[in-house]
């Protein structure tokens, strides 16, 4: 798929490059111009798509390849998308001055700063983008809230992805900052907590998550990287990494759920808190089985419909499922990441991800049921987010009239 991809890409940044070779060099004594066009051509059309073939091959095996892939993507698409977008719109402006003595530059203007506006958005998306944590507050009203329970708060986050993060960044950190200073009484991790294998959480990130406290401690679930679908090799390898980053959350105290509940309690009331692992996938990498597979009807065995309960899940595509299994009150999910590209306009939010999710960000409400999805607070293809910023997201459970 990437070496498709690729050629794909590298097809139509080479017909952006013809064009503007043909339209603006051709005949044209601009020797320099001519130079630096020829000589981009070389080094974006064929060498950095080389360079990203290259660090695909070793993806999973070495801990850089993930975050050399990263930036070498966002290179490209830099330059890939601006180029395309210039071409474009003149090549209209050119169709359209066909036949016309005036020459009309008014597309040419609209194409440069259009690709002026992808790369300064792009640029920005990759610095203050990755690096400003959003705090989202949702009051959850609910006749089912125990007294004792009434004011509760829930801390969530999602998808960090470890191993594509700087490791003298200071994201987590800031992430841990954010939630501690909420003050919660749980925290929630909605899994993809690594990146490709347990081994992303050396000592010094263990000591910074190790810093999540709460009254009620930290439940997590895993997602589909923490069941190691990256993991070259065997099946072997991805179910030791597997293992050791269980091994790894228990040794920081949090509570794994795998298809299960636990209760917490204050006095007399009592709220469930259930976990499901991520759906059964048919291949890792192409070629090996994935173990897992979400169990609503286990997770939510013996907990009765009239106790207030929530349910976590790494993705949000369970949950049109859970009427006919299970009825928690509020899921907290994430997994989409918003494909780190949404645009806000007051209520109006659009990403690409609206079309192949039909739950994608955000809150969702259906016949007295809750969903929350995420935004994550890491990335994943390119180290980019514009206008789906790392999310926190902190719940506030209020008891209501019935």
């Amino acid at each position: 798929m990437m070496v498709y991809l690729l050629l794909t890409a590298m097809v139509c940044s080479m017909a952006s490059d013809f064009y503007v070779w043909h339209r603006y060099f051709r005949g044209k004594a601009k020797p320099v111009g001519r130079v630096i066009l020829l000589v981009q051509a070389v080094l974006l059309d064929l060498v950095l798509p080389a360079a990203l073939y290259a660090v695909n091959g070793t993806f999973g095996r070495e801990e850089e390849a993930a975050q050399a892939m990263l930036w070498l993507m966002w290179v490209f698409l830099l330059f890939f998308v601006s180029k395309t977008v210039f071409a474009l719109f003149s090549g209209i402006g050119a169709l359209l001055n066909r036949g016309s003595r005036k020459r009309r530059r008014f597309f040419e203007a609209v194409g440069g700063v259009l690709a002026a506006s992808v790369v300064c958005i792009m640029i920005y998306g990759a610095s203050h983008g990755i690096s400003t944590i959003r705090v989202n507050r949702i009051e959850v009203t609910s006749p089912k809230v125990p007294e004792a329970f009434d004011g509760y708060r829930i801390a969530q986050f999602s998808d960090l992805h470890i191993g594509n993060l700087a490791p003298s960044g200071t994201l987590m950190t800031d992430i841990v900052d954010t939630i501690l200073a909420l003050k919660p009484d749980l925290i929630v991790n909605c899994g993809d907590l690594v990146n490709i294998r347990s081994s992303e959480i050396t000592p010094d990130v263990f000591r910074r998550l190790s810093r999540l406290k709460a009254p009620d401690g930290v439940v997590s679930v895993l997602g589909n990287h923490d069941f190691g679908i990256y993991v070259p090799g065997s099946d072997t390898a991805a179910e030791r990494s597997l293992e050791r980053l269980k091994e790894i959350q228990r040794a920081l105290g949090w509570k794994l759920l795998q298809n299960e509940h636990i209760w917490l309690e204050r006095g007399a009331d009592r709220m469930a808190v259930a976990g499901v692992d991520f759906p059964h996938k048919d291949r890792r990498n192409g070629v090996h089985a994935v173990k897992g597979g979400s169990d609503l009807r286990r997770a939510m065995q013996g907990v009765d419909t009239s106790c207030f309960s929530l349910l976590v899940s790494h993705t949000p595509a369970l949950w049109d499922s859970i009427p006919q299994t299970a009825a928690p009150d509020l899921t907290v999910a994430g997994h989409v990441h918003a494909m780190q590209m949404k645009l806000n306009l007051g209520r109006l939010h659009l990403s690409p991800a609206e079309f192949l999710y039909p739950e994608w960000s955000g809150l969702y409400v259906k016949g007295g049921l809750r969903l929350y999805v995420n935004d994550g607070v890491g990335y994943v293809l390119f180290p980019m987010r514009i206008g789906a910023l790392p999310e926190v997201t902190l719940f506030e459970l209020r008891r209501s009239a019935e």
